[in-house]
């Protein structure tokens, strides 16, 4: 750093460094947040959740699993994708989280423009 030339360079440098650190910063603040709500909506559904309803769900899934070639698991993976264990309780639960996080997160791109990026990835984190 010894003339002005390469001063202004390293200036620059640390400016475009400080710029891309705090936007690095803003998408895992947001991506944070959407795992935090979705791992909060995942808890709250699991505790709804009737355990004697899925437990007489997974009897009857297994005593209709039939050795015909297919692995079991292969066969558990249909009942599953086939929603044979969703239960309605938890899926309110996990719509009404679903809703409230991806109104706050709007909110807050509404409100405060600065954090859209804060929002923009929280409600794609929130969404998967």
């Amino acid at each position: 750093l010894k003339t002005p030339r390469t001063i202004k360079t390293w200036i620059r440098c640390c400016v475009a460094l400080a710029a891309a650190l705090i936007l690095m910063t803003l998408i895992r603040a947001g991506m944070c947040v959407g795992w935090a709500w979705g791992a909060a909506a995942m808890a709250a559904g699991l505790s709804v959740r009737n355990q004697a309803l899925l437990a007489q769900q997974q009897q009857r899934v297994h005593a209709s699993i039939v050795n015909n070639g297919i692995p079991a698991t292969v066969q558990y993976q249909i009942f599953i994708f086939k929603g044979y264990f969703l239960d309605p309780g938890v899926s309110a639960v996990w719509g009404a989280f679903f809703f409230i996080g991806t109104f706050a997160l709007g909110t807050l791109r509404a409100y405060v423009p600065k954090l859209a990026l804060l929002s923009i990835f929280g409600s794609i984190v929130l969404d998967v």
